[in-house]
């Protein structure tokens, strides 16, 4: 059905990070509690390897594939009582499979380097220089545009980028993923196998203020011998309001004649839940960090997971 497509389309252009309050490290093993805060120091840096990969299933069957990682460079350039300053630099990104446009893709992302600023105790604030970083990938991706113009696939993934950076703001809700990832779990206090849980705002298609979604984070190990601990977190969108939003946007698309507006009843299922869990050194630099993003849409099954490793 032709609406399928269409709000398949909008699907593709959602961001899916976890966005949930901040809940700040230091482990006390007296009450198995540990509290997540940046002890770093100025000049201070460990490297990563993030490996990507996304695989989408029809049916059962896989209808795309791609796999790649790349190298970051975290350093504390800046570090005062009440904040840090921290820049990531990007480089190195190796195809691993998928299709060979991948590649041409890939060349999207030269070295590039954000610049971002978290509080005392690590907790995310703002992004520097997104707006230099907007501009940069813009002037980039049109010149890939325009390059493989001839290519109506490569076209469609940088046109799809260019949304992702075509604004100060687009850069950082939907194109800094792996940060967010990075600094979920800064600025709180857990306890050993204790269940946090709340409804929460979500982000979900051009919805400014999000949609409702279950969010459950827990602490389910701590390490004292090794210095760390693991905190794992699940989040699932609101299924019937998602549905709802996905209905009002196939009906309001000018591309469906009268005779193929659908029904609200005849939507299909739509899932989208996420899981993730981080290793994290008491000094509060990440050691390993899993997140997996499933979302079930009629019959095609889409999972993006991201692995950000310290080497």
């Amino acid at each position: 059905m032709k609406y399928l497509s269409i709000t398949k389309k909008a699907l593709f252009l959602m961001s899916f990070f976890f966005l949930f309050p901040a809940l700040k490290a230091q482990i006390n093993m007296e009450d198995s509690t540990v509290q997540v805060i940046g002890y770093w120091d100025k000049n201070e840096k460990q490297s990563y390897l993030i490996h990507e990969k996304k695989v989408t299933l029809e049916s059962g069957d896989t209808t795309s594939f791609q796999e790649y990682t790349y190298n970051v460079d975290i350093q504390i350039v800046d570090s005062t009582a009440g904040s840090y300053t921290v820049e990531w630099k990007y480089f190195n990104y190796k195809y691993v499979s998928g299709p060979e446009e991948l590649k041409t893709i890939l060349t999207a992302y030269q070295p590039t380097k954000v610049l971002l600023k978290t509080d005392e105790m690590g907790v995310l604030a703002e992004v520097l220089n997104s707006a230099e970083i907007s501009a940069a990938m813009t002037k980039r991706l049109k010149s890939l545009v325009k390059k493989h113009k001839s290519d109506q696939y490569l076209v469609a993934e940088f046109t799809s980028l260019l949304e992702r950076y075509n604004s100060k703001e687009a850069v950082e809700q939907l194109a800094l993923s792996e940060i967010q990832q990075y600094y979920n779990y800064h600025g709180a206090k857990y306890k050993l196998n204790e269940n946090f849980s709340a409804t929460v705002k979500s982000p979900f298609m051009n919805i400014e203020e999000g949609i409702d979604a279950e969010l459950n984070v827990w602490l389910s190990e701590i390490n004292s011998d090794d210095n760390n601990f693991i905190i794992q977190m699940s989040k699932i969108l609101d299924e019937e309001t998602m549905k709802k939003l996905m209905y009002e946007e196939a009906k309001n698309d000018p591309e469906l004649t009268p005779d193929e507006m659908p029904e609200l009843h005849d939507m299909p299922e739509l899932k989208v839940e996420t899981w993730a869990a981080s290793r994290i050194h008491n000094s509060g630099w990440i050691v390993y960090s899993v997140q997996s993003i499933e979302v079930l849409f009629d019959s095609e099954k889409s999972t993006e997971e991201r692995i950000i490793e310290l080497l």
